[in-house]
Parts: C-alpha cells; structure tokens; sequence
C-alpha cells in the first residue's frame, strides 16, 4: 500500500490546520464544521451503531465527531495512515487511540479486534463502513483509494466470517435431516493415505490447463475433487476417489447432482451440513465430516472436522487429515483467473457470468499478475493459507499448485504440470482397502438408523419440554411487577426463579448450541442499557423476555427439526426392512423429492416383484432419471438472473471505469446488447451509458455528454446527468452546466446549493441568493447553506441581511466558526 509523504499542515482563515496532501481544498474557504456537518450529521443521530471511518481528514473529521457525539452507544473508530496520526498528533506513544468512544487506529487495523469490544453491535447488525472526505475525492491508486479499497474488502470478509458463526441455523437444520443419512465418520480411516501424493480438483478456470496431465497420471494420485465438476470429470475420462460436497443451500444439489453417477466408483466425502437431497439419493459408499449431533455428548469420538468456507478448503483439510504428504492444486484458483469465474463447461462460463460480480478484491497469481476475485474468494484463500501454516507445523507436507494464474499463496509452489515428477505407485490396492473398510452391510444400516430414531426421539422429546417451559417463562416475566404498584411481584418472582432452573437443566452443556442456532433470536438480549446496576421496570421485563423468548424461538425450530429427521430415519428403517415394499416408500420419497431413494431400495432388495410395486418402482427411478438430466433447474436460473442485474452490471462498470479500464466496459456492452429484456427503453439508456462511459475513458468527452443527453429511462437518466455535470465544468462550458444543474433539481432539492453555486460563478449573484431561500424554506436546520446565504449576501453588499443570517446561525450554535468569522468581517467593514 502507498505511503503519505511529505505532509505539510496549512491553516484556514478560521485556525484550522488540514493537509493539503489530503484533503486538497475542501477546507481552505470554510470551516470544517461546515464542510462535515451535511455528510456525517447523519451519523450523530443514531443512537446504536459502531461506524469504522476510513480517513481521519487531517484529524478534523476525527475532532469534530469527537466534539459533537451525542449518543452513549454511538462508537467510532477511525482508521488512517501513520503518517497522517503522527503529524496531525492525534494520538501519544501509542500511536493510536483504543479507549473511549471515538477511536484510531493506523492502517495495519485487523478487524478481528472489534470482537472482543464490540460484539453486541455485530450480533445486533449495527456496524457500517464509512467514507472520509479524503477517501471520496481519492483518484483511483492514490493512498486514500488504496486504502478504502484493502479495508472494504476486509470489512466484508470479516462480517461474513462473523455472521456465519454466529448464524448456523442453516447447518443445523441440514445436520438433523442428514442424521440418519450420516453412517461412517471420516475419522474411520485416518491416516490412510500415509506417504501418499493426493491433488485437490476444483472448479476454477485453470483446471483447464492440467486436465490432461490429471488423467494421465490418475492411477498415482488420490484424486479430491468437488462434486461441482463431476459432468467434466466424467467427460475427460478421471476417475475420482473422493468427491467433496459441503454447501447445505438447494443449489448445491443443481449444480452437483451429476455425481451420483459416480457412486459405483467414488467415495463421497461431505460436510454433517451437505445438502439433504444430494447426500439421500447417493447409492454408494460415503463418509462424513464434522460431528453428527451439535448437542454435547461425552461418549461421541472425535472427527475429522469440515473446515472451509469452500468445498476446496473442506477437501484439503480432508487430504492432510488422512495423511497426505504431497497435495497438488488444480481449479483452486480464488480468483478470476483469465476473466472466468469457473472452469469453461461451468454454468457459470456458460453464463458468463464474470459481468456480475463487482467486488474490489485484487491478488496475485502465481505469474504475479494482480487479478480481480471476489469477497468469497478472498476469504477462502486467507483460510487456506492458516490451513497450510497449521498443517506445516505439525508435518512436513509439501503443497503444489499447477495453475499459473491461480492465486499466489504462503506456503503452496507453482510448478508446470508438465515438469512434475511422481513418487507414488498405483494407488489400487489401497482404495481398494479403504472402500472395504467403509462398507456397512445393509443389516449394520438398519441397526444404525434405529439407532438414530432413539436419540432423535430423546432430544425430540427433550426440546419439546424446553419450548412449553421457555414459552411460560417468557409470558411469567411481563408480571414479574404489580402492576398497579409497580412493585416486584415475590410470588411470581419465585415462580421465575423455579422455572429458570428447569429451563438451566434442560439446557445442560448445550447453550453455546442454542446460542449460535440463531443469534438474531437473541439480539434483544444485547440492547444497550445505560445503567445496569439501576435498571428500570420495563427494562428488566425487556431483557426477561428477550433471553426467554430466544429460547422459545430455538427450541420450537428444534422441535420441527428434530420432528423431521425423525421421519427420515423411520423411512431408512422401512427402507431396510427385509418385509418392505416400494408403496410403502412411495409417498415419502415423493414428500421430500427424493425418487433417486428407489435405485438404492433396489440395490437393497435384489428380488423380484410384483407387477404392482415394480410399476412403482419403475416409475420413481424415472422421475429421479428426469430430474437428473434437468439443466434448466433453480441454480441456472439464479445465474440468468445475476447476469441481468442492471445494478450490478452498473456497479461492475464504475468499477471498470474508476480504474480506467475501456476493455471491460466494451465486454458489459457487449453483454448487455445479448440480454433479452421487456423493458426496451431501459436497455437502450443501460447501453447508451455504457457507450458514453467509454467515449470519457477514450478522451472524447463531448461525445460522451451528447451520448447522456439522449438517455431517457428516469434512474439512468440521474446517473447521466450527474456524469454530464463534471464534463461541461471541465469544458467549462458553464452555461451547459447550469441547464444540468437545473435538471438536477428537478430529480433533487439537494442539487440547489450547487446550482445556486453555478448561479453565483456566472455572476448571477442575486438569483444564486434565491435558490438558497428557496432550499433553506425545505432545509431550515442546514447551518452550512445559511453560511454560504450569509456569504452570498456579504459578496452582494447586503450586510444588514447577511447579519441577520448570522445571528440566526450562532443563535442555533454560538461556537459556529464560520459564522462568528463572517460576523467579524462585517463589524470590520
């Protein structure tokens, strides 16, 4: 990241000292009072709220909130360069300032930090990133761009990470549908691979590049791969040894269905939370990451955990667990590598679907390209690369990519396939062992799933207590007070106590579990309260009830939950039933639409049928066929949907245009003139400013305001005036300006102080005075605007009105700067 240099401090006729290095000359005419005050005011009004300010504005954005903050649980904390801290002396040896309730810190700032402090505002979703001054007149690959650019990508990376562990909702409810389907731990075969070499397949462009080399050599390799690419796979001919399978949405089963062709030859390898259709219409052997149950249980035995956030994160982890000393990458790209987001048979390729991401992340691929990738990917890699340092301190493993134009990574060598030398043998034998070694009789899988129905059942029966328990609890606490004396209640305040301890039973060691189901059911819990040791009636009810009522709402999801994945195991114990008949399975499968249920009731009963349940039989196994060979399915239709989204393609194409890129902007025109859409007018303007985008980036700025003029669909006629105002100022050609100007605030009133600006530069002094008054009878509390009113009169020679202005501003605020300087320059006069 670039560096402040050779700052010098300037001060304003109001004794303000600023860096011209980095606020140029927002403050040089005006007191930053009056500067700051439209853009952040806002801010000071919210009563709840951590804000990370990137940008200190020479340290007068961080002193005016520092003076103005108004709420008690109103957090700032300020991230700026070195540099700027120390010569602005903002802070004391430290070099930062970690205390109180306007912080700064330089720009190494890790995120993780405001865990520790300020977690009830991440729980609550009350934390935002926001711009400095400085940060918004940055030019691109200045410091101040740079800089929101690295904290932006790693505010959103750190939110994500935070949310999904405080969030596991959507595991756990794939953890209890998946419980009986969850047979053999992955754990059961340990340090299988000992000594061996293992390549880890992912999705990404530059699987295409090793895809020979893999089938050539697949009989020494332990092949990992996602169970995404399995259609490619198959096509070029590999033969996977495990497929991996994490993600617990129901696209996961579109876009990965086509392994459960594969199930006469792979293992599947999958996360406790993998997707429920894909994992119960699998007929082959599989073993599971991650514990079956979340609720503690002393006698469960360790497993290999699912780490991700990716499937390729899981498979790695999965590699190294089972002793793999060699592990190559291929697809496991985490960026854009050559433009594409996956491989080239990918929906996504298909797609092209590149055009609807508009991340800023950057990183270098092993050719030490900068490359773009998205948010999910940055955090993908950062994991990966705490994996590698993990496992290299335990084991020497040596880590390989084959992809010249995947990500760079800590720890992991590019090597050309072509130049990689084998040390294993044939890896037969030793599939063949470990295949034996997971194989469950169909007797043992029944054994296991009556198994399951008894502990589903107990906790079924437990959460069920839990939920009538919490509910009664929760409508006690409202009459924890008299409500006539507004006394405590002993009788019901006993009564609480008593309940209290039945719920603390119920829950045993398991809070952390209902905690994390859904932290949102708790988010009341976490409402700042000014005084707790003198809390008031109704916030001891609120809190009561906050705290009862998240346990209501995570036991009654339990509730169902545990209802659901008891029917699934009591239809894997009919389904193995030596007596059973494909009718008695029908209507279930049908239930959860899950027909592929019938090839694996037909591996478990070889016989011969009556024509009837043959029939039925039959008849699943083809609706199971039909939707196997389904492409027009949910996950294709979300891409279709993602690549028509006017307002991501736009936010792709300011992107491209901030940092000058003429190339991509062509191919969203070129995208965009390929998309079919019902509203004629509105592609025509996307495509006109688009076009007009590119005649700025070429130099021909009068061609590009002609091509804005003609946009007439009304949100992208706004974005064209807003581009057309700074080209007829740079043309100067201010008369143009103010017809833009005049259009402007038709669409806004906010638009007036600059067209009363442009008024007063064309020397329309008189009429820039009217606008003012016309804004200030809409926005009377706008001290800044009543300024410039005042200036404005002073420049027309109007000082009994231009006083009168001012008394009203220093009435509303006597420490007004601007105002008390203009004030003086009148008694002067």
């Amino acid at each position: 990241m670039q560096k402040m240099e050779h700052l010098e401090l300037t001060q304003n006729k109001f004794g303000e000292s600023y860096f011209p290095e980095v606020n140029r000359l927002s403050f040089e005419k005006n007191a930053s009072d009056d500067v700051l005050t439209p853009h952040y005011e806002s801010l000071l009004n919210e009563e709840e709220a951590l804000f990370i300010v990137v940008g200190s504005d020479s340290g007068l954005l961080y002193q005016y909130i520092q003076e103005h903050i108004r709420h008690k649980h109103s957090q700032f904390v300020f991230i700026d360069f070195d540099e700027v801290i120390e010569a602005a002396q903002l802070a004391g040896d430290d070099k930062e300032v970690w205390e109180g309730q306007v912080r700064l810190v330089n720009q190494n700032f890790e995120f993780i930090r405001l865990t520790a402090e300020f977690n009830s505002y991440i729980m609550r979703r009350r934390i935002h990133l926001i711009k400095s001054l400085a940060v918004m007149d940055s030019e691109p690959n200045t410091p101040y761009a740079d800089l929101w650019e690295q904290m932006e990508v790693k505010f959103v990376s750190y939110l994500r990470s935070e949310f999904n562990v405080q969030s596991n909702k959507v595991f756990e409810e794939q953890r209890l549908l998946n419980a009986v389907d969850n047979w053999m731990p992955a754990v059961e075969i340990e340090k299988s691979l000992e000594g061996r070499e293992a390549i880890i397949l992912g999705g990404g462009p530059t699987l295409d590049d090793a895809i020979d080399w893999v089938r050539k050599n697949q009989d020494k390799l332990i092949v990992f791969a996602a169970a995404r690419i399995a259609k490619r796979l198959e096509r070029e001919g590999i033969l996977v040894d495990f497929f991996v399978t994490v993600d617990p949405f129901p696209w996961n089963f579109d876009n990965s269905k086509a392994v459960l062709g594969a199930s006469d030859y792979s293992i599947l390898a999958h996360s406790f939370h993998a997707q429920h259709r894909l994992l119960s219409q699998w007929n082959g052997l599989a073993i599971y990451m991650g514990e079956k149950y979340a609720w503690s249980d002393e006698n469960a035995k360790t497993n290999i955990d699912t780490l991700g956030p990716t499937v390729t994160n899981s498979a790695l982890h999965l590699a190294c667990s089972l002793g793999a000393t060699r592990v190559f990458f291929s697809g496991v790209d985490f960026c854009y590598a050559g433009g594409l987001t996956h491989e080239s048979s990918s929906d996504e390729a298909k797609h092209s679907d590149t055009v609807s991401h508009y991340g800023k992340a950057r990183l270098l691929d092993n050719a030490g390209q900068l490359t773009e990738t998205g948010d999910d990917f940055f955090s993908a890699k950062q994991a990966m690369e705490n994996m590698i340092s993990y496992y290299l301190l335990h084991k020497p493993i040596e880590f390989i990519s084959l992809g010249l134009h995947s990500a760079k990574m800590d720890n992991v060598v590019f090597i050309d396939c072509n130049e990689v030398e084998l040390h294993s043998e044939s890896k037969q034998a030793l599939m063949t062992e470990i295949k034996l070694n997971i194989t469950l009789t169909s007797q043992e899988k029944f054994s296991l799933a009556q198994d399951t129905q008894k502990l589903l059942k107990k906790q079924h029966n437990r959460f069920k207590k839990l939920y009538k328990q919490a509910k009664e609890t929760r409508m006690l606490a409202s009459k924890i007070y008299d409500a006539k004396t507004g006394l405590p209640n002993e009788k019901n305040a006993v009564k609480l106590k008593k309940y209290r301890k039945k719920i603390d039973y119920l829950v045993g060691r398991d809070g952390d579990m209902l905690a994390s189901f859904q932290s949102a059911f708790f988010a009341d819990v976490f409402k700042p309260i000014d005084d707790e040791g003198a809390m008031t009636e109704a916030e001891v009810v609120q809190q009561l009830e906050a705290f009862f009522g998240g346990v209501e709402k995570v036991s009654e999801h339990l509730v169902s939950l545990l209802k659901q994945g008891l029917e699934r195991a009591e239809l894997r114990s009919d389904e193995l039933n030596t007596q059973s008949w494909p009718s008695q399975c029908i209507d279930r499968w049908r239930k959860w639409d899950e027909f592929g249920r019938a090839l694996q009731w037909k591996a478990w009963h070889p016989v011969e049928l009556p024509d009837a349940e043959e029939a039925i039989l039959q008849g699943a196994i083809q609706q199971f066929q039909s939707e196997y060979e389904k492409t027009d399915h949910i996950y294709t239709q979300m891409l279709q949907k993602n690549v028509s989204n006017v307002s991501a393609l736009m936010a792709r194409a300011n992107n491209a245009f901030a940092l000058k890129n003429c190339e991509e902007i062509q191919k969203l025109i070129e995208h965009v003139e390929t998309l079919d859409s019902a509203q004629a007018e509105q592609k025509e303007s996307f495509l006109t400013l688009l076009r007009g985008m590119v005649e700025e980036l070429n130099n021909d700025p009068v061609t590009a305001f002609n091509l804005y003029e003609t946009i007439s669909a009304p949100v992208l006629k706004h974005m064209a005036l807003k581009k057309m105002l700074p080209i007829a100022m740079d043309l100067k050609d201010f008369d143009a300006a103010l017809i833009v100007l005049e259009r402007l605030c038709g669409i806004s009133i906010d638009y007036m102080v600059s067209y009363a600006d442009m008024l007063k530069l064309l020397g329309n002094t008189a009429a820039a005075i009217e606008v003012l008054k016309m804004y200030l009878d809409n926005q009377p509390n706008r001290l800044s605007v009543k300024n410039k009113l005042a200036q404005y009169y002073i420049d027309d020679s109007n000082f009994s009105e231009a006083k009168l202005v001012l008394e009203g501003v220093l009435a509303e605020n006597a420490e007004n700067r601007t105002a008390q300087h203009l004030l003086n320059t009148i008694t002067e006069v």
